[in-house]
């Protein structure tokens, strides 16, 4: 199911991601405590929508399944869950 791009970067933004401006838009995970991680995901300036392939690149990216982020996106799934699974994972310490 594709996503408006407003949708995926105020969702990520709610969830503890921070933007950087470059080339494209870049978005890296912080922690609950302020910590930055190596978790980060990109969104180009030209695009309005999303669609599943892009959407499951992002995830991977994320570290997550394409499940996982639409939850993260459409807010069912909360910034303490996400960070839980990226330390179950030991994607951050």
């Amino acid at each position: 199911m594709p996503k408006k791009a407003r949708e995926i970067s105020g969702g990520l933004i709610r969830k503890g991601f921070q933007e950087r401006m470059g080339g494209d838009k870049y978005y890296q995970y912080y922690t609950i405590r302020g910590q930055k991680t190596a978790i980060f995901t990109k969104m180009s300036h030209g695009k309005r929508e999303y669609d599943d392939i892009l959407l499951g690149q992002m995830a991977k990216q994320l570290r997550i399944d394409k499940k996982f982020l639409h939850g993260l996106i459409e807010c069912p799934k909360s910034r303490q869950e996400y960070e839980s699974y990226l330390r179950n994972i030991k994607a951050i310490v």
